[in-house]
């Protein structure tokens, strides 16, 4: 099953041409997020503090990055040769961002009721679970290929496949016994990485230039503040096409989370419509 159980990206693009009809005084970008919506999960705030996160449940597709239809060999392929300044602008050009590396962690583990693991099902390395150098194909496959949903938020491929950007490195605290290489990093190892170096404590050192066949990225936004600026023009300018694609991607998320993003979303003075499509029971 390749991304969103569909033949590729180039499908989906061609609707979200047409549905950009639907809002002409927006242009295509409130259709474009209602898709990019439709490829996030919600995460609670990270142990520090601070908002509900929506965090790319795939890498971004080559066919997403180049924005135009691709091969469907390649369309749902993650985008690759990107640095991290080509990343950071398609993300900002959409209203997202690459996530921090605490919070790149904090999303490929949330809700595992792990502390600190080496790989997103524990602390050993399992065969077949990944696409690292174990796996011998020493090629990327199209995102999603590995349902590891072993838990309700519907991530993949934060281990093995390509590595992905973040948007900092930050130093070690002092007379901690890890510390990360200063400057900018990716983290997850790629189908180039033995598992012992593709964990989810690993970063591999980089400039922000640089740009590899298996480096790539997922994206990151605090999900009110998106929702808000993305998602609600998209609604009220044209609400029933809108709406079915907002219960789609809340459905898949967790009740208690959608509760309170829902709730957040009314103190900030937005539609009760809008905010019932978060909170509603699939």
């Amino acid at each position: 099953m390749t991304r969103r159980g569909r033949a590729g990206t180039a499908v989906a693009l061609g609707v979200v041409a047409v549905l950009a009809c639907g809002g002409a005084e927006h242009g295509g970008a409130p259709a474009e997020a209602l898709w990019l919506l439709d490829g996030v999960f919600l995460a609670p705030p990270p142990p520090g503090g601070g908002p509900l996160l929506l965090c790319g449940r795939f890498e971004v597709t080559r066919a997403e990055f180049q924005g135009r239809a691709l091969d469907l060999a390649e369309a749902d392929l993650p985008a690759a040769f990107v640095s991290r300044e080509d990343a950071a602008a398609w993300a900002a050009a959409r209203g997202l961002r690459l996530p921090t590396l605490a919070e790149w962690r904090h999303c490929a583990t949330v809700g595992s009721g792990l502390q600190r693991p080496l790989y997103p099902w524990g602390s050993f390395y399992r065969d077949g679970l990944a696409n690292t150098l174990e796996l011998g194909l020493h090629r990327p496959l199209p995102v999603g290929v590995f349902e590891h949903d072993w838990t309700d938020y519907g991530r993949y491929d934060f281990l093995g496949n390509v590595w992905e950007w973040v948007a900092d490195v930050p130093p070690a605290a002092p007379g901690a016994r890890w510390r990360p290489p200063p400057g900018a990093g990716a983290c997850g190892g790629s189908y180039t990485t033995s598992a012992q170096d593709a964990t989810l404590q690993s970063v591999r050192p980089l400039e922000p230039g640089d740009r590899a066949e298996d480096i790539g990225f997922r994206v990151l936004a605090p999900a009110p503040d998106w929702i808000e600026a993305q998602i609600a023009p998209r609604w009220r300018s044209a609400p029933r096409a809108a709406a079915p694609w907002i219960r789609r991607a809340a459905a898949r998320w967790q009740p208690g989370l959608r509760r309170q993003l829902a709730e957040e979303l009314r103190q900030r003075g937005l539609e009760p419509e809008l905010c019932a499509l978060f909170a509603a029971d699939p």
